[in-house]
């Protein structure tokens, strides 16, 4: 059996939890249900109080083992499905409760039955919904490594948050972190993404510039690139593994998730290999089992009953070579554990020079955010909060102030993010920022930018937002949208916008329309929301 995937949680009832099941009777019941997923039977026929087994309409078969020992108990399920070219997919998942702690393990192997010798190929592999289905149990709290698993990605929105993040950054015994620093709706959804399906495996953060480079400070080697990505393994002496923007927009949501579960998985087995819960608390049963066959022993030897005598001595005898063999198995584990460890440092001292390359180029990506304008004023701006769904109020007033009034916004551009369907909230406030940015630079100086070729072009390459001066059906069809009254004054051009969203369908198209108040040194949002026209 080859292990491809491993994860263990620490399962506690959420602290304003009082009453109702267990953490374990939650797990159990979670169990049941996983079981008979895409089934026509019900969790309640299913029994886990006691040894079983289930056969799936597909093919697949499940078997469990209860264990329990004086007040402690574990529950293993073990989910066997063919697959083609004579492979067989293995799940397993190890619930306990011992000392009155609540753990799940859940692992996935694979076996082949094919005859003859051929390299198989790297599998697909997907975290088991068991997980995520325990991740969204609002009664439930898991941790992975003292780290807790929602399925939700950290944003981080204070200092002193960016601080918690570089102090458990230096915890060696954590699980991987990923600090993202999206700037584009597809790298928001990719963090959403990652963190509901690579649960147990990494820990999602995601933070503005200026939080970046706080935690940089606290910890060199996690330097994010702008609009990239950096995992810190456990152990920051291993080289983190850095994404720039380009490769997190080449791979895409699945690429990148794809990827991380790669690398993750593979180590998630070196470091939990061995069910080494199941098989301490297996050892006990069969200690306890041992002593009450040496008793029925002695029991029979003292009334002269020699054939009792002799089936209590067998079973002693089955126990103990079953202790043996548990005994052996855990030992290769570990064996196999240590030289798949030795492997690894060998493969991250080769990738080790590759690495460095690479972050030693990250720094000049990262002067390319300042264009000229005031550093400490563009990480403000970066920090603006994202925009809610039906209130933008809290997003605008912060880059007005972060911005000292050279961005400002009229009370339509309030209505019409309110009036609005869409959902790349996001992607909407990154749009906001880098044009409250532009406003910056451009009004915020006593000198005017320097301009090689269009303005729209370098607007694009500057602050990455697409700013389209001129639009011929709203100057020549729709002229009630090309111009807006503001502060007791008409006239203002509601031409200008930004192409948030293009080449998608109509609902999905979102724009924002400015003007540019040359006398008073702003720009002046009007329109935040769907595109003016169809």
């Amino acid at each position: 059996m080859e292990i491809l995937y491993v994860t263990h949680f620490k399962v506690t009832l959420r602290e304003d939890i009082a009453d109702g099941p267990t953490a374990m009777d939650r797990l159990v019941g979670h169990a049941a249900h996983w079981l008979v997923e895409k089934t026509t039977t019900k969790p309640d026929e299913i029994d886990l109080t006691q040894d079983g087994s289930f056969l799936r309409s597909n093919g697949g078969a499940s078997g469990w083992e209860l264990l329990r020992v004086g007040g402690d108990q574990a529950l293993k399920i073990v989910t066997r499905q063919p697959a083609s070219g004579g492979t067989i997919f293995e799940s397993r998942i190890t619930l306990a409760n011992v000392g009155g702690n609540a753990t799940a393990r859940v692992s996935l192997g694979r076996e082949s039955t094919a005859p003859g010798l051929f390299p198989a190929p790297a599998p697909a592999i997907r975290q088991p919904t068991f997980v995520l289905e325990l991740a969204s149990d609002d009664h439930l709290s898991l941790a992975a490594e003292g780290a807790v698993q929602d399925g939700r990605y950290l944003l981080v929105q204070s200092d002193a948050e960016a601080r918690a993040v570089s102090q458990a950054l230096q915890n060696p015994s954590r699980i991987p972190i990923i600090v993202m620093h999206p700037q584009g709706q597809a790298q928001w959804d990719a963090a959403k993404i990652i963190a509901k399906r690579l649960i147990g495996l990494v820990r999602v953060v995601v933070a503005g510039y200026r939080y970046t480079r706080l935690i940089e400070a606290e910890i060199p080697s996690v330097r994010v690139p702008f609009g990239g990505a950096v995992l810190a393994w456990s152990r920051l002496s291993s080289p983190p593994l850095v994404f720039v923007r380009e490769e997190l927009e080449a791979l895409g949501q699945e690429g990148l998730r794809s990827r991380l579960m790669a690398l993750l998985a593979d180590l998630s087995v070196r470091a939990r290999g061995a069910d080494v819960g199941w098989a301490a608390l297996r050892q006990l049963a069969l200690t306890e089992g041992v002593s009450r066959a040496a008793e029925e022993a002695d029991r029979a030897a003292s009334d002269g009953d020699l054939s009792s005598q002799i089936a209590a001595l067998q079973e002693q005898a089955s126990k103990l070579k079953q202790q043996l063999d548990d005994a052996e198995l855990l030992t290769n584990a570990y064996a196999r554990d240590a030289d798949a460890a030795k492997g690894e440092l060998e493969e991250v001292e080769r990738e080790r020079n590759e690495q460095r390359a690479k972050a030693d180029n990250l720094q000049a990506q990262i002067q390319k955010i300042s264009i000229a304008a005031d550093q400490d004023d563009i990480t403000l701006i970066d920090d603006a909060p994202i925009l809610d769904s039906k209130n933008a109020e809290p997003t605008y007033r912060f880059l007005e102030e972060a911005s000292e009034g050279r961005i400002t916004f009229t009370p339509n551009a309030l209505s019409s993010w309110r009036k609005a369907s869409l959902s790349n909230n996001e992607q909407m406030t990154q749009a906001l920022i880098g044009l409250s940015r532009w406003a910056m630079e451009q009004y915020g100086n006593a000198s005017k930018p320097k301009i090689d070729g269009r303005l729209d072009d370098w607007i694009e390459a500057s602050f990455g937002i697409a700013v389209s001066f001129h639009d011929s059906q709203i100057e020549t069809h729709h002229k009630a949208d090309a111009a807006f009254h503001f502060e007791g004054k008409g006239g203002w051009n509601n031409v200008p916008h930004v192409k948030v969203t293009d080449a998608v369908p109509w609902p999905q198209v979102a724009r924002i329309h400015f003007a540019q108040d040359e006398t008073g040194g702003r720009i002046i949002v009007n329109h935040v929301g769907h595109k003016l026209y169809k």
